[in-house]
């Protein structure tokens, strides 16, 4: 399922790579080394964040690597963000979406919330 989705990116799953950013520019924390999995191509630096269990910390880890790479490529490389999970709640799926993080995931917990 997830070669699939990911294809119909056009990222190819054995391409993905472990890499280090580091934010020389100071936008988190100037010289901080950040780990995460990626792929970069003529057009897309692809980001990823693999979980089990999506939630908002991987939400928060890609949004900062992709403010990272965007201080770095001024010159206007796209830089496209995916959470590939076996499960994320409908509630970070939501703020995933309006981060413009792609979700590909094989289940979508509902959460019921009851108010105390």
């Amino acid at each position: 399922m997830y070669k699939t989705a990911l294809k119909n990116h056009n990222i190819t799953i054995s391409k993905i790579r472990k890499a280090y950013i580091t934010d020389t520019e100071g936008v988190i924390l100037k010289d901080k080394r950040f780990e995460t999995d990626m792929v970069e191509d003529n057009n897309f630096i692809n980001l990823f964040e693999i979980k089990n269990f999506a939630d908002a910390g991987a939400i928060e880890q890609l949004s900062i690597r992709k403010k990272i790479l965007e201080s770095k490529y001024k010159d206007g490389k796209k830089i496209r963000s995916f959470i590939v999970s076996n499960f994320i709640t409908d509630e970070y799926l939501e703020v995933a979406k309006e981060e413009g993080i792609t979700v590909i995931s094989g289940n979508i917990v509902k959460e019921d919330y009851t108010e105390m």
